[in-house]
């Protein structure tokens, strides 16, 4: 099966998705060595998760089904492109390559609310600056996790 096959099926889910109520218009499948591994739709307003995007429940699926934290040699197919947490999550995943049926430019065109131009305009300033402002805060031992997690971790 090509690309052109797990694209349509993705926005066959997609499709069916939105026709059911259940949630908005994104889907994604991931496929490792011919095998779809995780599949995901759009779950944002039925469980009440602004992180259940397609992509990220695709990938918590995979995930889970292999027992590991890194997807090595899978792609991603996505009915619509992926936001920036999503595609954060999918270089933490190590997924191999991502193929997006429609743009996010695209998507816009076609009536999608901008969710992220608050963000994509804060990203231009410092952190201190953005709509909701992120402050740097040391506490005492605020380093202490990091030094123990490489202690425990070194080779």
């Amino acid at each position: 099966m090509d690309h052109q096959h797990w694209l349509k099926e993705a926005v066959n889910m997609a499709v069916e998705n939105v026709r059911s109520g259940h949630g908005g218009p994104f889907a994604a499948i991931i496929v490792q060595n011919g095998e779809v591994i995780g599949r995901g739709v759009n779950e944002v307003t039925t469980k009440n998760d602004p992180t259940a995007h397609a992509e990220i429940q695709a990938i918590r699926q995979a995930c889970e089904r292999l027992e590991t934290s890194r997807l090595a040699g899978a792609l991603l197919y996505a009915s619509g492109e992926p936001c920036s947490m999503c595609t954060a999550a999918i270089y933490w995943a190590g997924i191999e390559a991502v193929y997006v049926a429609c743009s996010t430019k695209e998507l816009l065109q076609a009536g999608y609310p901008d969710g992220l131009a608050h963000y994509r305009r804060d990203r231009q300033k410092p952190p201190e600056e953005w709509s909701i402002p992120f402050q740097t805060i040391p506490v005492e031992g605020y380093l202490e996790p990091f030094h123990l997690w490489k202690k425990l971790n070194a080779d």
